[in-house]
């Protein structure tokens, strides 16, 4: 059995971008009220040998 965990965060947000030229990037990002998700994936192989 194979297990694997990830997670992000939503207060990884990128502090540059592009826009097109003359114009300002502007996004909104969480301030304060973060939130955490976490992953876990599973897998089994199941082989029968004769």
């Amino acid at each position: 059995m194979f297990i694997d965990e990830c997670g992000t965060s939503t207060n990884m947000a990128r502090m540059y971008g592009r826009a097109p030229r003359g114009e300002r990037c502007r996004a909104a990002v969480p301030h304060g009220h973060w939130k955490t998700t976490t992953f876990v994936g599973a897998l089994r192989l199941s082989v029968r040998l004769q």
